[in-house]
């Protein structure tokens, strides 16, 4: 139940973050949002999270299901109740799955706010292989390379649990200054940097690491596992690699030595219009200059050669030593009650492949399995198979998704989509049916949004508008 007056500690969810709030009532009406000093955010809040106010009390909130009147993109829509918003969905799923198989249903949610275990277990239940999520251009690259390189998700230890800091930060196409990337926090990144000796920033535009830099790596833009395998060149052609932790705990180190030969500073240089002493320089002060970590961006993830560009900064780290080490880049350790995404794995996964699954093999590797939702909108164009019937929570797909136009065809040759959101988005705007969402203000929930090291209580804060549901 919301308070009327007085402060209320919650955690927010405007992103992966879980930052620690304190929001301020007066009358039943939120007038401050804040950082909370005494949670492990240590009272700093991003601009996306502060302004989450003013999502709340958005005057465009959707605030009662609403079903299609006219056609499709029209903007014709007429109020409905839950009950009947809930059974047009269910006997809508359950006719498909008994005519043309589950298989032609998709379950799709945006980036998620902790609900992917949901998302997941539903498509599960219903059996469909075909869950959608941007993944193939966020994040997905990059567990799928961990999972393939070292069997977990490495993050920066920023902690200094093992009595060290890094020594030696390379940042490399990501703010987390500003932001609070999947597994990492701002406030521990800063608070790690003032310890650090050395701040590589891998960046083709200023930043506001660049003034703080020790070197500032001016790549051009998509050469990043070039600059990746020069780096290596230069430490295994000077001797400079982890001896020990490459016998030990590496595969295939002589291939890698005969694959980086090529990959000399200067030819690296032409590519990356990086300087060849800088190349070689930042090599050796992540070999020698030890514990260091590498944050890898986002947008790392987004271009053509994702996955071999991620593979070849991880080999990075591994020939450095730099996992597993205190300091260094750590395997996040799942609690003794299990990960939160257990709960999807519960439900058998569906033994069929999703879409795309032929051509992105990654994506549809198991436990969480899931289509190329470039793939699925460019079929549903073509007035392809075998999707027919879509939810979509949490999610834009006209504006996130690549080719817009092709993006529109697709949701115009749907024959049934649900979609969940906070506003009428223009995704929304094509969809048979409409369900308002709470906002994170206005729900209980316990965060435990990926390996963050901790758990938090979001409380509610204010009342959902109308009968948007939590």
């Amino acid at each position: 139940m919301a308070s009327s007056s007085g402060i209320i500690n919650t955690v927010c969810k405007a992103c992966h973050g879980g930052c620690g709030v304190l929001a301020t009532m007066e009358r039943g009406m939120i007038t401050r949002l804040q950082g909370n000093p005494a949670s492990l955010t240590r009272g700093t809040m991003c601009a996306k999270g502060l302004a989450s106010v003013w999502e709340a009390y958005h005057p465009k909130r959707l605030k009662y299901p609403l079903l299609r009147k006219g056609g499709r993109g029209e903007g014709r829509w007429t109020r409905i109740g839950w009950e009947d918003a809930l059974s047009l969905i269910a006997d809508k799923v359950g006719d498909y799955r008994a005519r043309y198989g589950p298989s032609s249903i998709a379950i799709c949610q945006g980036t998620g706010r902790g609900y992917n275990r949901y998302t997941f277990r539903l498509a599960r239940s219903i059996g469909t292989p075909n869950v959608g999520l941007p993944a193939h251009f966020c994040y997905g690259p990059k567990l799928a390379v961990f999972g393939m390189m070292v069997g977990g998700r490495l993050y920066g230890d920023y902690h200094g649990w093992g009595g060290v800091f890094p020594k030696t930060h390379i940042s490399w196409g990501k703010q987390l200054e500003i932001s609070n990337a999947d597994g990492e926090m701002a406030v521990w990144f800063l608070k790690a940097l003032k310890k650090a000796e050395n701040l590589i920033l891998v960046d083709p535009t200023a930043t506001r690491l660049s003034g703080r830099a020790d070197l500032w790596l001016q790549i051009r833009p998509g050469t990043d596992a070039a600059l990746a395998l020069g780096m290596l060149n230069v430490i295994i052609e000077e001797g400079l690699y982890d001896r020990e932790f490459v016998r030990s705990w590496t595969h295939g180190f002589e291939d890698l030595r005969e694959r980086v030969k090529e990959y000399t500073p200067q030819k690296v240089s032409d590519l990356t219009w990086i300087p060849a002493e800088k190349i070689a320089r930042a090599a050796r002060l992540l070999a020698t200059e030890k514990p260091g970590c590498i944050q890898m961006g986002q947008s790392l993830e987004a271009g053509n050669n994702s996955v071999q560009t991620l593979r070849a900064i991880v080999s990075l780290m591994a020939v450095t030593g730099n996992i597993e080490k205190p300091g260094s880049m750590v395997n996040w350790m799942p609690p003794p009650t299990g990960c939160m995404e257990d709960f999807a794995t519960e439900v058998p996964a569906p033994k069929e492949l999703p879409v795309g699954a032929e051509q992105f093999k990654l994506l549809a590797v198991p436990p969480f399995a899931m289509c190329h939702m470039p793939t699925v909108f460019g079929r549903l164009a073509e007035g392809k198979g075998p999707v027919r019937c879509m939810h979509i929570q949490g999610s834009n797909p006209l504006v996130a998704y690549e080719n817009t136009a092709v993006v529109k065809r697709g949701l115009m040759n749907l024959e049934f989509l649900s979609v969940v959101d906070l506003y009428m988005t223009p995704t929304a705007a094509y969809a048979d049916l409409v369900l308002p969402a709470a906002h994170w203000l206005e729900t209980d929930d316990i965060y435990d949004m990926h390996p963050r090291f901790m758990i938090g209580d979001v409380n509610k804060v204010v009342e959902q508008p109308g009968e948007a549901w939590p």
